[in-house]
């Protein structure tokens, strides 16, 4: 026990350290708390605002990957009390990832990718989507977008909503689960945004198409002026699988892609009222792999470190809200001896 705790020691003692050399960054760590440990597994968030409350949405199951994953939706008044208003599940899949934002019309959507217990004519994943008035009965699961296109981000900007989903197929194990790979080979090298106008009917925008190392999670924000920034994450292949960054004008067609300088996994991204742009990640910095927050300057596809969040691996899978002149985030972390749902406040200098 003594040596287990020396070893949280030393790991918290590096973060804080990290934490003291980012602060002209501009971003200071108000506090974190704990919201969610009840399943074996919590992890994968979301955190969106709505009506004055705070909604935050996760996956929890047995493992990281396993048959009974599901899609669990809490809600808080002051983002410190928190209580379970909906658990989303199918008898079929495994749901990961979920989203949650208001559709045009004032109701609220979320989306989960659902990885299938038994691949059906070379479909081994689909994206979901249930709508609610109040986000607590919720009217699904409805099918979106194609087969086996993971739909992995989801926000509204004024009239529309939109996704960028990424190709995978998931192989297929003989116990009912399946194998979280990110293949070599995808059989399209491609990321596909898709337009919704209610959540329920998504139309291709643009394939993007790319070459090298495989590009999956893409998180998306707009600025002020309409342009969205698009981050993305990347696998296989040598160090440093550093994200690409995009931008783009309506009606995104046309897109702007460089490589930054920083790997991000699972990203996040958040769009200032003053035209910064916050990112958040599972992300490997100093030789420890936290779940941390930055700056990123899109036309330059420059990532700089900001903040290190308390968090041990297994982390990451972080989301930010700005509301009142700071960053609300949430994510998971093992710190307490499993994975569980945390959420931080940020305090942000001009």
């Amino acid at each position: 026990m003594k040596t287990l705790l020396g070893r949280l020691g030393m790991v918290f003692a590096v973060v804080l350290s990290t934490v003291t050399s980012w602060g002209e960054q501009g971003m200071t760590l108000a506090g974190s708390q704990m919201i969610w440990d009840k399943a074996p597994h919590n992890a994968f968030t979301d955190l969106h605002r709505q009506h004055g409350r705070w909604y935050c949405t996760f996956r929890e199951g047995a493992a990281h990957v396993s048959p009974d994953g599901a899609v669990r939706i809490l809600v808080s008044d002051d983002w410190q009390k928190w209580r379970s208003i909906a658990l989303l599940t199918v008898p079929w899949a495994d749901l990961r990832d979920p989203k949650l934002t208001e559709t045009p019309d004032g109701r609220m959507l979320v989306t989960a990718g659902a990885l299938l217990h038994e691949a059906k004519d070379g479909t081994t994943n689909r994206s979901l989507a249930w709508i609610s008035k109040d986000g607590e009965s919720w009217d699904g699961p409805h099918e979106i977008g194609e087969p086996n296109i993971w739909m992995w981000s989801c926000v509204t900007h004024q009239d529309a909503m939109y996704s960028f989903g990424y190709f995978k197929q998931w192989p297929t194990l003989k116990n009912g689960g399946s194998k979280e790979t990110s293949p070599q080979t995808p059989g399209a090298r491609m990321i596909r945004l898709y337009r919704s106008t209610n959540g329920l009917q998504w139309t291709p925008v643009t394939t993007q198409s790319y070459e090298g190392r495989y590009i999956n999670e893409t998180a998306i924000a707009f600025q002020q002026d309409g342009r969205m920034i698009a981050v993305t994450r990347r696998d296989n292949g040598p160090e440093p699988r550093v994200a690409r960054i995009g931008f783009s004008s309506p009606p995104y067609t046309e897109w702007t892609w460089n490589e930054s300088n920083h790997r991000l996994n699972g990203p996040a991204l958040c769009a200032l009222a003053d035209g910064r742009l916050a990112t958040g990640a599972r992300w490997k910095l100093g030789g420890s792999e936290n779940t941390s927050l930055g700056w990123i300057d899109a036309e330059k596809a420059i990532v700089t470190p900001g903040l290190v969040l308390p968090s041990l691996r297994e982390t990451g899978y972080p989301s930010i809200v700005s509301h009142e002149g700071g960053l609300y985030v949430s994510y998971y972390a093992s710190q307490s001896g499993k994975p569980a749902i945390y959420i931080a406040k940020v305090d942000l200098k001009p």
